[in-house]
């Protein structure tokens, strides 16, 4: 008789039997929605106690510091980031009116309990419950963390996306911003699980509350190349005046070069050390403390995948870093010019621009993780009206989709100026004014690196007006026959 009747927790008895029989079905029905009420009833009474001893402060800040070094929740069962997400989640719920079935809301305010004694013995809970709210209060907070947290999050996903792009956390510094993205999304994700209008941003305020002050505090801790807005800033003055003060001459003699010299036409490390202490920015020398000559190893090859690297940069964990140029491609490309027959004095000049094409490009990739975030948006936004990529090997990263070709625009761009000016000038004008921004802003000698590229690009001018060649037809065969040094840096 009982078989289609609804679930109640009081089973099949004797007395509901009877009452069933007395009142129909219908008072069955009304007896389950009864209970099911109350047990929601009761579990919306644990999740206000709960939330009125709760230590939102102390929560969060185990929260953030729960996994710091990256595992993965999906790792781990059981974990405080978990809980509190049920907790939260089952907030919303009750909040926004929805009903659990019996069953479940048992099950939850069991699984409650077990927290709460867990929470209780690790100080997350206070000793007595804290008053409710006022309405206004609880805007007030809300409309101050909401501004707060979403300036983080600008502030977060503007340094990620360019760190995706030009490596900014491979400095030393780059781990703390990384945790510190790593808490605010665990964070965060609290606060939507919490999220019970839909009309605004934060719905938790004493949650929301405690995430502020938690973030504000790691803040002053972060260097300051991630937090600032702008290149008119007192920090960017500050960090670019004290780039420039570095001195490049003791940190080149302190170089150390090692490698085979049996390529033939293969230049001395005079003229690499000179070559490096004239055109490299010196915050870029300060990093590289080793620059080797030798064949890459499988490894190192297959981190450059798809591409064979004619050069690597290595970074230790701290900071500093290491220059590996490949002999294999250096010898492949001596072995080429003699196949075209040409003529042994232009091979020495053609493989000595090779080389110090290759070590630039490789210690712009040093100065380029360096770079303030408004640095690399003004060279974004500069580069941006002529948005061409100046080499084969740019177009070829970014084939690969993957915002790779940003960190080697820059880097054949501080390359190409370095050893062919004149050449990026006419490729891309834009793409010369930002490389020549940089270097106002972080290499002391900018001057006169600025009065040679003038010099090389009017003599280029004077040599193709008198060869009857124009400047667009010049461009065009730039970047048609790109020389192999642009191809594979």
């Amino acid at each position: 008789m009982a078989e289609n009747l609804p679930e109640t927790p009081y089973g099949n008895t004797p007395i509901f039997d009877g009452l069933l029989q007395e009142f129909g079905p219908e008072f069955a029905a009304e007896l389950a929605a009864t209970s099911e009420t109350a047990a929601n009833e009761n579990l919306g009474e644990h999740l206000l106690e709960i939330e009125q001893r709760l230590d939102y402060d102390a929560l969060v800040a185990a929260v953030a510091q729960e996994t710091p070094t990256g595992v993965e929740d999906s790792e781990k069962s059981n974990t405080l980031y978990e809980q509190s997400l049920l907790f939260m989640t089952t907030r919303r719920t009750r909040r926004e009116g929805n009903m659990l079935s019996v069953e479940e809301a048992q099950h939850v305010g069991e699984t409650l309990a077990g927290y709460e004694t867990q929470w209780d013995q690790n100080g997350l809970l206070l000793r007595g419950r804290q008053a409710l709210l006022s309405d206004d209060e609880a805007q007030r907070m809300d409309d101050e963390a909401n501004i707060f947290l979403h300036a983080v999050h600008d502030m977060l996903h503007r340094t990620a996306t360019l760190n995706n792009r030009y490596g900014l956390w491979i400095s030393p510094d780059g781990p703390k911003m990384s945790l510190l993205g790593r808490q605010f999304r665990r964070l965060t994700m609290l606060l939507i699980a919490s999220d019970s209008s839909g009309e605004s941003d934060v719905t938790n305020p004493l949650l929301a509350s405690a995430i502020e002050k938690y973030i504000e505090k790691q803040l002053p801790d972060l260097p300051s190349y991630y937090v600032e807005t702008g290149t008119d800033s007192k920090f960017y003055e500050t960090y670019t005046t004290e780039a420039r003060q570095i001195e490049a001459k003791p940190l080149v003699d302190a170089l150390e070069i090692t490698g085979s010299w049996q390529i033939p036409h293969m230049p001395d490390q005079s003229v690499i050390r000179g070559f490096i202490e004239k055109n490299i920015p010196p915050i870029a020398i300060q990093q590289v403390k080793k620059i080797e000559f030798r064949n890459l190893t499988n490894e190192e090859k297959e981190l450059a995948q798809p591409f064979n690297p004619a050069g690597i940069l290595k970074m230790s964990d701290s900071g500093e870093s290491t220059i590996v140029i490949s002999v294999e491609c250096t010898q492949e490309y001596v072995d080429s010019l003699a196949k075209q027959g040409v003529p042994p004095h232009l091979i020495e000049a053609k493989v000595k621009d090779c080389i110090l094409y290759y070590v630039a490009h490789e210690y712009a990739h040093a100065f380029h993780s360096l770079l303030p975030a408004s640095a690399l948006e003004h060279w974004e936004n500069t580069i941006a009206s002529d948005d061409v990529n100046i080499t084969a090997y740019v177009q070829a990263t970014q084939d690969l989709g993957k915002d790779r070709d940003h960190a080697e625009r820059i880097a054949d761009a501080v390359a190409m100026y370095a050893i062919r000016p004149q050449d990026l000038q006419v490729i891309s004008e834009a793409t010369f004014n930002a490389v020549q921004r940089l270097y106002a802003d972080f290499h002391p000698e900018h001057e006169s690196l600025k009065t040679w590229a003038d010099l090389l690009i009017r003599i280029s001018s004077q040599l193709l007006q008198d060869g009857g060649v124009s400047r667009s037809s010049y461009r065009a065969s730039l970047l048609v026959h790109q020389h192999k040094i642009d191809s594979q840096p």
